[in-house]
């Protein structure tokens, strides 16, 4: 058992917790699809009453909440608004009076304002329609509008769509309504629950909305909630009447109709009683009907409403918790106990704190009657129902169209990829899209948001879906320019939306540096500092995810760090070698990330560099020493041994020396006889040597000095620039270099070394200057003679002016062809020597006869032709009378001007000599021509007709081939249709044939070509082909570029390209959709040159059902090509290949599923900036000593992502040399191997030899690999 308890929490009007209230009294109604209310009194110097000081604009909301057996909840329609307060003023409580009203009091002030909606005809006109509507398409809409104008609706959301109800079932019914506009939404949430459509609560601040009757809401809990009468009531009062009772109803409509109905049911106790109802929003048969069945129904029995005051402590069922206003349940009412729906709960304070609650009970026939009743209410108050059929249920699908989304806007930031690389995000926002095209609610699913970089003809990319008016995505290049557009994607409908207005933003760059990092860890040994990095950054932290490097600075101090090196991008050590033992630098490290950004320097570190003997190797020396003592000991030990066993001998010695003492003697004398033979040796030797350098040194002489040709210097042939030491100004030096060539054939031939001279310098007195060999230098005055001269070898050009004399020339030398143009001038011709042979044919024109020079007895007989008479020189008085007949007059000579005014008389106009032709043009302007048609035949359908607005013509077997319609409803050309005569011009064929180039195959089928000016091998045309010569029926669409036979390639070998796009047949004859483009530089393979045939290029895309998918890309040239191959086998492989082939054969990739494999053909290369791998030697011999260190740096072609990872190895010419080799201070570009060489010995008990006294000469090669 439990006990009702009840509590007030307030709220500004931005729905913000303002306190407790604690009224001093109260009442409360909670109805069902209804408006309560709430009524307090309260003293503003009570606790809390502060809250109630603010003015009635500034809003206020107050919760009711009640305790369930565990909680504290706000029940459906228990948050109330402040509508109005009254209190006395001299009231020393301040005592105000609240009078509220529930959340759904709001709607009153939305209202039906979309005035674009209202229809303009019809007889609804005025209002706004809703077609076939749910009740949630409805309200959504109404809610939507309103919310765009910033009104209520803003602080009301739905909790349910167009499509659905809150329990997210699909709406039931339809109706087709119509409303005034400035109806308000409580009208119509009101009118749709009455007709049935739906039930509707608040919670909180939200308006929820279901299905009519919803189990989902309106709970039967009339087998477990009952309330006995004894027991759970403290009253009882009952409401019967039969005032309302009639049997016979008329109905009064719009435009004085008039309706009629009966109820013979109807209890009549003394006869039928009659009702009467004047009703606007009545104008047809069906709403009429619903309004007298509605009220016949009221008026048919008594009815009943009860009102139930029950206990609240100590009872089993809560109202409000256990059952609420809806619900069905088993209470009292005429008889012992029924079942009733709670239409409304009451509750009040009591006088002891406690709470007093009255249900108010509607039998099933009072809940069905006031329905009714709302239904007619809203039928006369503005929202009208589209006929007495009532409700229909609603489809799963519709076909409109969301809106566009308003205000998109698009920002954008630069973020660090999985790899560390700065790219771009754009995150994108609009406007919730929430009505159709139609302006009617719709739900949406989704949104679409498509970006594209801003570049023509770049195609449209997804950038994600998503449910929310805003989304994120990445992968963007920094500081490039891009377009977004976003749609609406519907819940129901089968329609997208409209596509927004195209965003255009710039992508942000990265410009943010990353974390200074931590300081750097020192060693030292053998002269090499260790700089030690432990990868996190100075605070401890890791490194951002788009750090790069870390360079290395030093420096005496820190204010003066200059960068030494580009280290590693991670933990790790970098070994600095170009130091001294005794130096003292410091050290510090900074970071670099991919776009480049440096942050500062760390905090310093210092070292002093240490010898290049290590404490290791100090007492592994002192151990040796250690040894080498112990060992002297034990030899003198031995040697105090040999003194005393020589001791012992010493007599026996000396008998010996005695002997050996003779024996000296002979000795000394032998030995001056050698040494006298040794000192003549030495001479001997002294003066072979002699003699020898001599040798050499004319030997040398004669091998590298030559003398030049006065006698006075000399020339030096050697590679290297000889010493300076003993030269004369003059002296030459032919540097000379090593060429080898093959004897035979390359590769495969033995080669020849030689020294050849590359170039000439020569000795000024203090340096060598670069020989030219011109005349001055090296040929003598006089020197060259005529026997010296090749023939011809003297030209134009060589000779001097005017060195050419007449008695230099040869008799008979000068021909015609030797005489320039004009040289012959009169005065170089002599007296009478041109005579009349020497005189061309025509070569004496009119100029060069003298005036008056020709006499008549010098002209000859009919010398004097036509064309010898000047234009008008025979005037009227050089003719003879009569002289001019008929047959002088050329045809057409008399002309309209030679013809007298009025000479042309009737008598002189043959019989049907004017005709059509004779007759000016525009003769009959503003004459008018009567008649219906105007015809070429008087049949019918033969020739041309023109009648009212339209112009037929017929051909020779009557068929109408031309039709014009001036109104436009209708047209026929029959044949080819040309745009224009010539040139440029379109022409439609109806027939039209094609051909498959490199085939005999033909297609017909209907086209559209474009003769253009110019000569074409083939005009440009778009075509459809619907039969093939070879494989019969298909249907295709195809468009050919043309091509032009006037350009360098020659007629029929022009460049060209063509597309095919449908249904055809394969070689087998089997049907596949294909779609074909190619670009051929020799199009029609005509060209002679058969290379030209093979630059082409072409994109092959074929799907054959049961063989699979097919793509192909080829661009190929003369002898090559490289291709690109896709396929999506059915009973075949599938499988992608990349290659590229040549007469040697092929190289690429190709990736195989059914296989399982990658194939690879071809050397791995490398592509700059992004080699996977690469291979690095250093050059020549490299020499190190034993116990020292060497570092060599190799350079790597940076990569433009990731860095090189690289392993070094060494070889020698000593095979007991060795060596350790290290790779360190790896960075983008580059990385060093630091090299070691061991001490010549370790010595212990044994000594053991590690690497050569005199040093060893290496080899050092390197392989680097791409890591991330």
């Amino acid at each position: 058992m439990s006990d009702l308890h009840v509590r007030f929490k307030a709220y500004d009007s931005a729905g913000v917790f303002q306190g407790f209230l604690t009224p001093s009294s109260w009442s409360a109604s909670v109805q069902h699809n209804d408006a309560g209310t709430l009524s307090m009194t309260y003293p503003r110097v009570a606790l809390n009453g502060g809250i109630l000081q603010r003015g009635l604009e500034q809003g206020l909301e107050i919760g009711m909440e009640v305790a369930t057996h565990d909680a504290w909840v706000e029940p459906y329609n228990c948050r109330f608004l402040l509508v109005s307060r009254s209190r006395d003023a001299k009231d020393s409580t301040d005592t105000v009076t609240l009078n509220c009203m529930t959340w759904i009091w709001l709607t009153k002030k939305i209202l039906n304002l979309n005035m674009s909606a209202l229809l303009t005809d019809t007889d609804n006109k005025g209002k706004r329609p809703f077609y076939s509507a749910t009740s949630g398409m409805i309200v959504h809409t109404l809610l939507d509008e309103n919310r765009g104008r910033g009104g209520a609706a803003t602080v009301m959301p739905a909790g349910f769509n167009s499509a659905r109800d809150t329990n997210g079932d699909t709406w039931a019914y339809k109706m087709t309504l119509y409303y005034d506009a400035g109806v308000d939404l409580y009208t119509v949430i009101d009118n749709l629950s009455a007709n049935g459509m739906c039930d509707w609560r608040t919670d909180g601040r939200m308006l929820k909305m279901w299905n009519a009757d919803s189990t989902a809401l309106c709970r039967d809990l009339s087998a477990s909630v009952r309330i006995p009468l004894a027991t759970g009531l403290l009253g009882s009062p009952e409401e019967e009447t039969i005032e309302g009772l009639a049997g016979n109803i008329l109905v009064r409509g719009d435009n004085d109709l008039v309706f009629t109905q009966e109820n013979k049911t109807a209890p009549s106790p003394w006869g039928k009683w009659e009702l009467y109802s004047s009703q606007g929003g009545v104008s047809n048969k069906d709403t009429a009907q619903l309004l007298m069945q509605t009220q016949l129904a009221s008026a048919a029995r008594v009815r009943g409403q009860y009102t139930r005051q029950i206990l609240t402590t100590g009872i089993e069922h809560l109202p409000l918790v256990d059952y609420r206003p809806g619900d069905w349940i088993t209470a009292p009412t005429v008889n012992h106990g029924e079942k009733v729906r709670v239409q409304r709960v009451e509750l009040s304070n009591r006088n002891d704190g406690g709470v007093k609650c009255a249900l108010m009970l509607n039998d099933r026939l009072y809940d069905a009657q006031t329905r009714q009743a709302k239904r007619i209410q809203g039928i006369t108050g503005g929202a009208v129902a589209g006929g007495a059929s009532g409700a229909t249920p609603a489809p799963e699908k519709d076909h409109r169209i969301p809106m566009a989304p308003a205000g998109l806007v698009v920002q954008t930031d630069a973020y660090t990829d999985a790899n560390g690389y700065a790219r771009g995000l754009a995150t994108a926002q609009w406007a919730e899209v929430t009505q159709a095209t139609n302006h009617t609610s719709i739900e949406i699913t989704s949104y679409r948001v498509e970006w594209r970089p801003n570049i023509a003809g770049e195609a449209w990319r997804s950038a994600g879906v998503t449910t929310d008016t805003t989304l994120s995505w990445g992968n963007l290049d920094c500081g490039t320019t891009i377009q977004v557009r976003v749609r609406a994607v519907p819940t129901y409908s089968d329609k997208l939306g409209d596509w927004s207005a195209v965003a255009v933003v710039d992508v942000a760059q990265d410009v943010t540096p990353p974390s200074v990092p931590s300081a750097p860890v020192l060693a030292s040994e053998l002269g090499v500092v260790t700089i030690h990095w432990d990868g996190r950054t100075a605070t401890g932290t890791h490194m951002e995810p788009d750090f790069d490097h870390i360079e290395v600075g030093r420096g005496t101090n820190p204010s003066n760090l200059t960068r030494i090196a580009v280290a590693q991008s991670g933990e790790g050590d970098y070994l600095d070698t170009a130091l001294t033992a005794g130096d003292e630098p410091v050290y510090a490290l900074r970071a670099v990330d991919h776009a480049g950004n440096m942050s500062a320097w760390s905090t310093t570190a210092g070292i002093t560099v240490a010898s290049t003997v290590s404490p290791e190797e100090i007492s592994q020396i002192k151990n040796d020493l250690k040894a080498n003592n112990d060992a002297l000991e034990t030899a003198n030990q031995t040697l105090s041994q040999a003194k005393k066993d020589i001791q012992a001998n010493s007599q026996a010695i000396t008998s010996a020396n005695q002997t050996l003492t003779q024996t000296n003697k002979t000795l000394e004398e032998t030995n001056q006889t050698l040494s006298q033979a040794n000192k003549d040796l030495a001479q001997a030797k002294k003066d072979i040597k002699a003699n020898a350098d001599k040798a050499k040194e004319s030997y040398d002489k004669a091998t590298n000095a030559q003398t030049t040709a006065d006698g006075k210097n000399k020339i030096i042939k050697s590679t290297g620039e000889p010493a300076h030491s003993g030269l004369a100004t003059g002296d030459m030096w032919y540097q000379t270099i090593l060429v080898t060539w093959w004897t035979g054939e390359p590769n495969n031939s033995p080669s020849v070394l030689s020294e050849r001279v590359d170039h000439v310098y020569i000795w000024d007195g203090t340096q060598f200057n670069e020989y030219n060999f011109v005349a001055s230098n090296v040929i003598s005055t006089n020197t060259v003679t005529a026997p010296l001269l090749a023939a011809g070898s003297i030209i134009t050009d060589k000779l001097a002016a005017n060195a050419v004399t007449a008695d230099k020339i040869l008799t008979g030398a000068v021909t015609t062809d030797k005489l320039a143009a004009n040289a012959v001038v009169s005065d170089k011709i002599a007296a009478n020597a041109v005579t009349a042979g020497k005189v061309a044919a025509e070569a004496i024109s009119s100029r060069e006869i003298k005036a008056l020079a020709i006499s008549t007895d010098k002209l000859a007989a009919n010398a004097v032709t036509t064309a010898k008479i000047a234009a008008l020189a025979i005037t009227a008085d050089k003719i003879a009378a009569n002289a001019v007949n008929a047959d002088k007059i050329a045809a057409n000579a008399v002309t309209a001007d030679k013809i007298a005014a009025l000479a042309i008389t009737a008598d002189k106009i043959a019989a049907n000599a004017i005709t059509t032709d004779k007759i000016k043009a525009g003769q009959f302007v503003g004459y008018v021509f009567t008649g219906a048609v105007y015809q070429s035949h008087t049949e019918d359908n033969k020739g041309f007709k023109l009648r009212g607005n339209s112009f037929d013509m017929w051909d020779a077997s009557q068929n109408n081939t031309v039709h014009l319609d001036g109104s436009g409803a209708s047209n026929l050309i029959v044949g080819e249709l040309d745009t224009k005569l010539s040139g440029d011009r379109v022409r439609i064929r109806p027939s039209f044939y094609t051909s498959t180039v490199g085939s005999d195959a033909t297609q017909q089928g209907a086209g559209i070509d474009f003769p253009l000016q110019g000569t074409y091998a083939r005009t440009p045309y778009i075509a459809t082909e619907s039969l093939d010569s070879e494989k019969g029926p298909i249907s295709t669409l195809t468009m050919n570029s043309g091509m032009r036979t006037d350009g360098s390639a020659g007629a029929g070998t022009g460049f060209g390209s063509f597309f095919r796009l449908g249904q055809t047949r394969d070689s087998n004859n089997k049907e596949m959709a294909c779609a074909f483009l190619t670009a051929n530089c020799d199009y029609l393979n005509l060209s002679q040159d058969t290379n030209r045939r093979q630059w082409k290029t072409y994109i092959n895309l074929t799907t054959i059902s049961g063989e699979g998918t097919n793509a192909y890309i080829t661009a190929r040239k003369p002898g090559g090509y490289a291709a690109c191959n896709l396929v999506g086998g059915d009973g075949r492989d599938t499988r992608a290949a990349i290659v590229a082939g040549d007469g040697n054969g092929e190289v690429g990739m190709e990736c195989n599923i059914n296989t399982g494999y990658l194939y690879l053909g071809g050397f791995l290369g490398s592509i700059t900036g992004r080699g996977t791998l690469s291979a690095n030697w250093v050059e020549g011999t490299n020499h190190i000593k034993p116990y020292t260190a060497m570092t060599h740096t190799i350079t790597l072609p940076a990569p433009k992502y990731g860095r090189y990872k690289s392993i070094a190895v060494l070889n020698n010419n000593k095979g007991n040399a060795y060596f350790s080799s290290t790779t360190c201070n790896e960075k983008s570009g580059s990385f060093q191997v630091l090299i070691r060489s061991f001490p010549q010995t370790l010595s212990g008990n044994t000594s053991y030899g590690f690497f050569p006294s005199g040093g060893a000469d290496y080899w050092l090669t390197s392989l680097s690999y791409l890591i991330k």
